[in-house]
This record gives structure tokens, C-alpha cells and sequence, in this order.
């Protein structure tokens, strides 16, 4: 019998605990739901829009560098408990990677289509956010990979 491996007993514990129970099966529909009956498309700008609206009621205030906009995205973050993100320039972009999505799922299918879900609401935070330092309204943020069994997803602004 072959036993787990310690990263997906991690993911596993994280899984678990990372998604409140009361909720896990609720958010789990919803989102399938969702992209299900309105499609990647039709639900993408309502999620987004809810990213949005989280950016304008938790603010981030103005940051000087890449560094603290990294920290107090993350003291955000935290206070959510919705992982982590570090930032980096890149060619006149930004990367955003987020790691710990906080995705419900009971089966890998599931899993994918929160994380979809997720990361488009996160692409209306971090828009938000970065047009809270100055970002102009019609630079593109973009979410470029998800990694459903890390619930890992990369985010590029930028033209």
C-alpha cells in the first residue's frame, strides 16, 4: 500500500482547514454553479467585480516600494486567512504570485473550479489595489497559471 507523500498530507491537513466546514460545501456550489450556468466568461466579471469591492473595503493605502505594497497585501491577506502572495517587477509589469488560495473542493474537478473562481475574484483585488497606488483602470491584470494541487495561481499586470 503506498502511503502519501508529506506534501500531500500537507495539502490534505490544509485543505481541511483552510476552508471553514460551514462553508466548504456551500462556496464549493456556489462556485461550480456559477461558472457552470453562466460560463468562464459570463461569471468572470461578476467575480472580478466582487474583487473589487473586497480591494475598496479593505484599502490598502498608498506603499513607496514593491516590498511594503508585499506586506500589506499580505497583513490583508492574513487577517482573511487567504495565503500569501510575494511581488515582483518584471519588464515593466508586475508578477503576483499567490500561494494558499483558500479553495474549497472535494474532488480534484471541484478543486479546479474554485480555483478558477478564486483567481478571478483575486485579478478584481489586485487590480483594485494596484489602481489604489496609481494604476491606470485599463492596465490588464491577468492571472497566467493556476496550480490546483498547491492552490497556487500567478497574476501579470501590465501591457
Amino acid at each position: 500500500m503506498n502511503e502519501p507523500d508529506s506534501h500531500t498530507q500537507s495539502m490534505t491537513y490544509y485543505a481541511s482547514r483552510h476552508c471553514s466546514r460551514q462553508w466548504n460545501l456551500f462556496l464549493e456550489l456556489i462556485f461550480d454553479e456559477l461558472l457552470n450556468s453562466a460560463g468562464k466568461e459570463g461569471a468572470s466579471g461578476f467575480l472580478q467585480h466582487i474583487g473589487g469591492r473586497i480591494a475598496t473595503e479593505l484599502p490598502i493605502g498608498e506603499c513607496d516600494t514593491l516590498e511594503s505594497l508585499e506586506q500589506v497585501m499580505n497583513g490583508i491577506l492574513s487577517q482573511l486567512d487567504w495565503g500569501q502572495v510575494t511581488i515582483m517587477a518584471e519588464n515593466q509589469k508586475i508578477r503576483i504570485r499567490h500561494i494558499a488560495c483558500p479553495v474549497p473542493g472535494s474532488s480534484p474537478e471541484r478543486i479546479s473550479a474554485s480555483l478558477l473562481a478564486m483567481s478571478t475574484v483575486l485579478e478584481g483585488l489586485y487590480k483594485t489595489w494596484l489602481q489604489q497606488q496609481g494604476g491606470e483602470a485599463d492596465v490588464p491584470m491577468a492571472c497566467t497559471s493556476r496550480q490546483v494541487e498547491q492552490r497556487e495561481c500567478t497574476f501579470l499586470y501590465g501591457r
